[in-house]
């Protein structure tokens, strides 16, 4: 640790760090406003469509 940083600057950057690796293992992401409403329904809606084009076949 730096001499000149104080304990609540290196626990930032500790938590900062931690958050940056939990992105790139492939974490999850916190979706905020329009797009936490958008996502699921895309899902939802690409996984019907999915089973739908599966049952045409057989």
């Amino acid at each position: 640790m730096e001499p000149d940083k104080d304990k609540s600057e290196f626990e930032k950057d500790v938590q900062e760090a931690k958050r940056i690796a939990d992105e790139a293992e492939g974490g999850t992401r916190h979706v905020t406003g329009w797009s936490s409403w958008i996502v699921p329904i895309l899902a939802l809606s690409w996984s019907l469509f999915q089973l739908s084009v599966a049952s045409w076949f057989f």
